[in-house]
């Protein structure tokens, strides 16, 4: 079997680096926006540029905006109770 971490679909960005951005989010036990912050931030030089930095302000919005600026919890419906008729 070949090691996923060796390949790489569409480029080299993430290879090239001495740890890809996926192992480091992993091993640190990181969220969603967190790995996508490492990602963006280690390759915008190689791939997007500007726009991967703007990917990576996005992310820290959302990350403040879910962590830090809680608002009442999402309301759910109402459970439906089935009772026996017979």
């Amino acid at each position: 079997m070949i090691d996923p971490l060796s390949v790489q679909v569409g480029g080299q960005h993430y290879k090239n680096l001495k740890i890809q951005p996926v192992e480091y989010a992993h091993a640190n036990n990181m969220g969603y926006c967190e790995g996508a912050i490492i990602k963006y931030i280690s390759r915008y030089k190689q791939k997007n540029g500007i726009e991967d930095l703007k990917k990576i302000k996005h992310f820290v919005d959302i990350l403040i905006k879910l962590e830090y600026e809680k608002t009442t919890p999402i309301q759910t419906k109402t459970p439906i109770v089935l009772t026996n008729h017979v």
